[in-house]
């Protein structure tokens, strides 16, 4: 009986000292976006996100049929395989414009930095040679 009483408690008393761990059932709650936050309060009322969410929701549907009115060449209300196909070659076209777009921003903005550290080495250098000079 002593021994069943030990073995019982010895893994209450590692349960106390061990760090307390939440369960895994325990959701974290979700995290909404600052966009929400509509009068900028930093506090995101039920309000607030159900307007959000209702905004989310009508910006996907508009666009859902602005794709349906731009890719739906038979006109029968949907999009079948060959339609989805050819939305989603022009997406990926517009996604690879975007990116080699932002790839040449970054190369113009290095290359004006490379030219404004030239143009400063340069006058540095003119600074030290007319330094030099009146000596």
């Amino acid at each position: 009986m002593l021994v069943l009483g030990l073995a019982l408690s010895a893994p209450l008393q590692a349960q106390e000292s061990a760090p307390e761990e939440k369960p895994k059932t325990e959701k974290k709650a979700p995290k909404y976006p600052k966009r929400y936050d509509t009068n900028k309060d930093g506090i995101i009322t039920e309000d607030e996100i159900a307007a959000g969410k209702a905004a989310d929701k009508a910006k996907r549907d508009a666009k859902r049929q602005a794709d349906l009115e731009k890719y739906d060449a038979n006109s029968d209300g949907k999009l079948d395989k060959e339609e989805r196909a050819i939305m989603k070659a022009d997406r990926d076209a517009e996604r690879e414009t975007k990116r080699l777009e932002r790839e040449a921003k970054k190369q113009e903005q290095a290359a004006r930095r490379a030219e404004r550290e030239a143009k400063r080495q340069e006058r540095a250098a003119q600074k030290a040679e007319r330094e030099s000079k009146k000596k």
